[in-house]
């Protein structure tokens, strides 16, 4: 079959009219003259119109890339070129008691009434009941002994070198550095966040 096409299609370099099939060759010639010319024209449309979206995008990209690094270095943008970002499908649709979820907001919906379901004593299971009484109830236990300067030394002494600074830009040689001459001001620092049950982030 390749054969035969082979021998009946013309060169590329030919300039031969496509014959037609009903007689009108010259009307039709035009046509295909007239087709050709507007698929040329179709595709050069076409190339611009992708080469400036991908212009766009490499533009928008670079702006975003600015703008965020300038603000925290250590944001989105480093995580993505150290390739520590993880990046997970998205689940758009379950299905839930036989039926297939349409929309973002069913499947929103569906998953939070799965999840986090309404806070209510009606239809309670034996493991809900059980859960709920200890939740009631307080644990019959002593609080947390605060940390001793030992203890803290320790947890000093074995942090990490070469670590990236969080927003407080506090690197782990810093405190290192300033430890032996403000060792009662860390740990009342640490005692203060552990009596408060507050560990802030700044």
């Amino acid at each position: 079959m390749v054969e035969q096409i082979d021998r009946h299609a013309p060169p590329e370099s030919s300039k031969r009219v496509p014959s037609f099939p009903d007689g009108n060759t010259k009307i039709q010639a035009t046509q295909h003259k007239e087709l050709k010319k507007h698929k040329k024209e179709y595709s050069t449309i076409r190339n611009k119109y992708i080469a400036h979206i991908r212009k766009t995008k490499k533009d928008s990209w670079r702006k975003f890339v600015t703008d965020t690094g300038n603000q925290d270095p250590w944001s989105i943008i480093y995580k993505i070129q150290t390739k520590k970002l993880k990046i997970e499908n998205v689940q758009q649709t379950i299905k839930l008691s036989g039926e297939q979820t349409a929309s973002w907001n069913e499947t929103m919906e569906a998953m939070l009434q799965s999840l986090i379901p309404s806070d209510t004593t009606d239809n309670e299971t034996r493991w809900q009941k059980e859960i709920r009484l200890r939740t009631e109830t307080s644990p019959d236990s002593e609080d947390t002994p605060p940390f001793t300067t030992a203890e803290t030394e320790k947890a000093v002494r074995i942090l990490g070198n070469k670590k990236a600074p969080r927003h407080d830009l506090v690197e782990p040689e810093m405190v290192k550095q300033a430890w032996p001459v403000m060792q009662k001001e860390f740990n009342d620092m640490f005692n203060k966040c552990l009596q408060d049950c507050t560990f802030p982030r700044q």
